[in-house]
């Protein structure tokens, strides 16, 4: 804190002698021992200054109860810049860096491929951010944004050059803005049991930061995570999940087949209309029946006790089972063996996005037949099915990649007057 004290200091005074209202304010807290939060020292060495009528030259360094260094590191300037700005009511946060921030690294595009970005939002700047691309502290840009300050990163080696501004003004129209060069896997974890119960993200991202995993979205829907695997351009993708099974017959750990969809997530209504049948794709059918067969030994007529093919109904509604009056009939006439809450919205995506896809479902409870999944038979459901489950999901992915994946291609993932999407 004593080297950045003398470095205002001085500044504050060679201002001072060229005419500048200037103001040394010093946050470093070297005289005392920081027994207070950053926001009060900030109130604390503000009270009484008028930034209008003066020109504050204030310490990065702030000592406070919260720790600068060992909370943000190399960030804290940031984080106490950001504060300032936010206290002051600032009407924009400027930030001066050593570069333009742009579309893409020159190293791998060269530099006469690069374009400075005149604008962007916060979201992009904290993706930027959890791929170690800052543009500025993500703490930093959070305060920003709850304070609504726009910020400007600009390039001090270009003083004249207006830089990016950075907003909570979200893009008018979709568009790639920054090639990061990272490479970027879309990772999902489904478990049924999930949803409504505390302790299974935070399990989960404490595995990912173990293996130094960087974080750059985190979703809890089906959508948004097959959007992101569209634009890797996937061979096909398969739902390996559980649903709740409607047909008498059925038992538990039994597996189903969807060769159609009931449509009742609501979810992509507007991109593809309920009205679009959503076809199933006779590849990844048959590898997934063929998966089956391989892992669980099973051929013929025993085949047919252990998996049906039929419609899925996917819906929104996690206590369906309590419609049940209201949604009979649908399921009647619909011919429904089974309902879950995501795989009409993946395989709607994939015709959306002209990706093949399929769906491979295993009946983990029947709520309609009294068979519901208490903690103890879930437990031991698990335990017996899940490891089978996911073997016969990598036996597809491997059928369908020693098949070829030409074949998967299907032109029925194609309008009329379209040409191939590869």
């Amino acid at each position: 804190g004593l080297g950045e004290a003398h470095s205002a200091f001085v500044t504050t005074i060679m201002l001072q002698r060229a005419g500048v209202n200037a103001r040394f304010v010093d946050l470093s807290g070297w005289r005392d021992e920081g027994n207070v939060t950053l926001d009060e020292r900030i109130e604390q060495a503000m009270d009484g200054i008028d930034p209008h009528t003066e020109m504050p030259i204030v310490t990065g360094y702030a000592q406070c109860a919260e720790g600068l260094m060992r909370e943000f590191d190399r960030g804290y300037s940031e984080v106490t810049f950001s504060k300032l700005a936010a206290l002051t009511g600032a009407r924009e946060a400027i930030i001066h860096k050593e570069f333009h921030l742009s579309s893409c690294d020159p190293k791998l595009v060269g530099e006469h491929a690069v374009k400075k970005i005149g604008r962007t939002n916060y979201d992009v700047a904290d993706q930027l951010s959890n791929m170690g691309m800052e543009a500025i502290h993500p703490k930093a840009a959070k305060t920003l944004r709850q304070a609504d300050v726009p910020l400007r990163v600009t390039n001090a080696f270009e003083p004249e050059d207006p830089g990016t501004l950075i907003d909570d003004r979200q893009a008018e129209t979709p568009a790639v803005e920054i090639v990061t060069g990272l490479d970027i896997v879309t990772l999902e974890v489904f478990e049924q049991d999930m949803v409504g119960v505390k302790g299974y993200d935070t399990a989960i991202l404490e595995v990912l930061t173990r293996h130094n995993v960087r974080i750059v979205s985190k979703v809890s829907n089906a959508n948004t995570i097959t959007d992101h695997l569209a634009v890797l351009r996937p061979h096909c993708w398969i739902m390996i999940g559980h649903c709740g099974g409607l047909r008498r017959s059925q038992q538990l750990g039994d597996y189903v087949l969807a060769h159609a969809y009931i449509r009742e997530d609501h979810v992509l209504d507007r991109d593809l209309p309920v009205w679009a049948p959503v076809p199933p794709i006779a590849e990844v059918q048959v590898a997934l029946q063929e998966a089956v067969a391989r892992v669980t030994g099973l051929h013929g007529a025993d085949m047919k006790t252990r998996m049906r093919t039929g419609t899925v109904a996917t819906t929104d509604n996690r206590n369906w089972e309590l419609r049940f009056d209201e949604l009979h009939e649908r399921f009647s006439q619909s011919r429904a063996i089974a309902v879950d809450m995501e795989s009409a919205t993946i395989a709607a995506n994939g015709f959306r996005m002209r990706v093949p896809y399929g769906t491979l479902l295993c009946v983990s409870d029947k709520p309609m037949h009294g068979e519901i999944k208490l903690p103890g038979m879930a437990n031991a459901f698990y335990q017996e099915r899940i490891g089978q489950h996911l073997a016969i999901g990598l036996e597809a992915i491997r059928i369908l990649r020693e098949g070829g994946v030409q074949q998967l291609h299907s032109r029925k993932l194609r309008s009329f007057d379209e040409p191939a999407f590869r």
